[in-house]
């Protein structure tokens, strides 16, 4: 098909606090969640000159989807906006560099279009009619004639920030009140008992859900996972770190591939900072620096309290982006760059930096005297740090830029004292990478089917392994890979059998063969996680869990332990 060069258009995505709200309130298959994540933002001279009118077709390389349109003078011309989330990522192609997939600056072409929006039943086939039976109960309490409870120093689990100054009042087993959380987190907090898994339920030759005991399921999946010859166990980003750890055994036991969602966010991040030693910072640290750098990232959709907590007024704020976001807004330098650039503007900062004079009068889209005037800024402060996004990690530079900007970082270290943070999405998944670094010495995509542990980003990494087909079940904990990863590796990994442990619906429990729930951690189960800072934070248990819901801890052990028995009987 011939498509006209204006017709051509650069897509990325990326987090909404819309998406975030609607998903913790009502989850992934209310409207709510759908208008949040299923549109498509443009510029509105692109809308008005290409006469586009209320809804489009997006093309890519994996296929097409048909969204409706919403104007955005954010957005420069020649890119279009669409939230994460499944409509996105089935026409994301599942190529990956060492382990990520394009998920930014991707070429598609959009045209004009009679057909009807795409549904979530067009993108996945849900094949029978009891995953909306079971994915409206609820079974929280309005708690009448019982006193309210008040918890103070409750820690947040839903981002890398971990806040831990919420304070929560409870009555009964409902949580009526939450201060100081940001929007999404009081959403979770508030609607915690929304959209539950509230027994164990095993697919049947019909493809329905039957309810069973939790004995029947566990057993179910020790047969599964026995059996399988390399099976992958993949999500662990909002899960304890004991939790974890016990994972890390069942890797081990099972001659398993393990991964986290860090090798679909922050893995090359993660791996250069493996490799490049820049100076360590923590969160409370931040409210010692004078010069904030936000580079790749909107914290004003994703990392909320990043700035009521940590970044004040007082500081110079300079945010980096291919669009102008709410987080540019704030700043008091805002730079707009073209997709992709981004290692020539941090290339040509480390030449400035190095007396070299750039002759060019534009770099990454930027005059010059803009590039001249961030180098003098970085130059003169005297304490500073990067926080960075998924827009430095999930472009074709990827790695690439990751290990530049970190070199600048060291570079600025001989003019003032300079730091860097990857804004982290999950909770825990700070966690994932460092219980695995520390069992495998390795941080994710760690692979034992030889014995021992390997890692091989782009090959052992869990985009790799179900897009080549090469595990043959999935243990999936802590994440919706149906939902986040791209259309290939979900086709593949609805091919294999599937076990999921989550206490909420999800995509991915909906189409699972064995779906065990479990309690909220943070909620209504306890642990310890990682701040995005590496600094160790406590969950705390708010309201107790439902009866006969379990907390991943003791799901995982007996699992484990019931898994060791049946090999050492074999």
């Amino acid at each position: 098909m011939y498509f006209h060069e204006r017709h051509r258009f650069i897509l990325i995505t990326g987090r909404t606090r819309s998406q975030g709200v609607s998903m913790e309130a009502l989850g992934k298959f209310s409207s709510e969640y759908r208008d949040s994540v299923a549109v498509a933002y443009l510029n509105p001279i692109d809308i008005q000159e290409l006469g586009l009118r209320y809804k489009i077709k997006i093309i890519s390389s994996e296929g097409s989807i048909v969204l409706p349109i919403k104007e955005d003078y954010s957005l420069p011309r020649g890119i279009i906006f669409i939230p994460m989330g499944p409509w996105i990522n089935s026409i994301i192609p599942s190529k990956t560099s060492i382990g990520i997939p394009q998920f930014k600056s991707l070429e598609v072409y959009i045209e004009n279009t009679d057909e009807n929006p795409t549904q979530l039943s067009d993108l996945i086939n849900f094949n029978g009619e009891t995953l909306f039976q079971y994915g409206v109960r609820n079974n929280g309490s309005t708690g009448d004639g019982v006193n309210v409870k008040r918890l103070s120093h409750v820690t947040c689990s839903f981002c890398g920030l971990a806040c831990n100054d919420l304070v929560i009042e409870v009555k009964g087993d409902s949580i009526v009140s939450v201060v100081n959380g940001c929007s999404i987190g009081v959403s979770k907090f508030v609607n915690y008992h929304r959209n539950r898994i509230l027994s164990p339920l095993i697919r049947d030759y019909n493809g329905s859900f039957i309810e069973v005991d939790f004995d029947v399921a566990i057993e179910r999946a020790v047969e599964i996972l026995t059996n399988a010859k390399h099976p992958l166990i993949y999500g662990l980003s909002n899960i304890c770190n004991e939790a974890i750890e016990i994972l890390v055994e069942l890797a081990k036991v099972l001659g398993a591939a393990i991964d986290s969602t860090a090798s679909v966010c922050h893995g090359p991040t993660v791996l250069g900072l493996s490799h490049i030693d820049v100076p360590r910072i923590t969160l409370e640290d931040v409210k010692d620096v004078d010069t904030v750098v936000i580079w790749g990232a909107n914290p004003l959709e994703a990392h909320i309290k990043l700035f009521t907590s940590y970044i004040n007024s007082k500081k110079r704020i300079i945010a980096i982006d291919v669009r102008y976001t709410e987080t540019l807004r704030y700043s008091h330098m805002a730079i707009v760059i073209r997709p992709g650039r981004d290692i020539e503007l941090i290339r040509s900062i480390r030449l400035i930096l190095k007396g070299f004079e750039i002759e060019d009068k534009e770099v990454a889209g930027l005059p010059i005297d803009t590039v001249y005037s961030l180098v003098d800024v970085l130059r003169n402060a005297k304490r500073g740090v990067f926080f960075i996004g998924m827009g430095l990690t999930m472009t074709r530079a990827s790695f690439a830029n990751i290990v530049e900007l970190l070199n600048l970082v060291k570079e600025l270290n001989r003019y003032g004292k300079w730091s860097l943070l990857p804004l982290r999405g999950r909770y825990n998944v700070t966690g994932t990478n460092v219980i695995l670094r520390e069992a495998t010495g390795y941080p994710f995509g760690v692979d034992f089917s030889s014995g021992i542990p390997s890692m091989f980003p782009g090959v052992t990494t869990a985009v790799d392994l179900l897009t080549n087909g090469n595990v043959d079940a999935a243990l999936i904990i802590g994440s919706d890979p149906v939902a986040h990863l791209p259309k290939k590796a979900v086709e593949n990994l609805l091919r294999i059998p599937i076990i999921t442990i989550d206490g909420r619906w999800s995509l991915t429990a909906s189409l699972s063969d064995i779906v065990i729930p479990t309690g909220i951690t943070g909620i209504e189960c306890g642990g310890t996680a990682y701040r995005l800072d590496e600094v160790v934070i406590e969950l705390k248990k708010v309201v107790d869990p439902q009866k006969d819901i379990r907390c991943d801890v003791e799901i995982l052990r007996l699992l484990l332990d019931r898994i060791r028995e049946r090999k050492h009987g074999g």
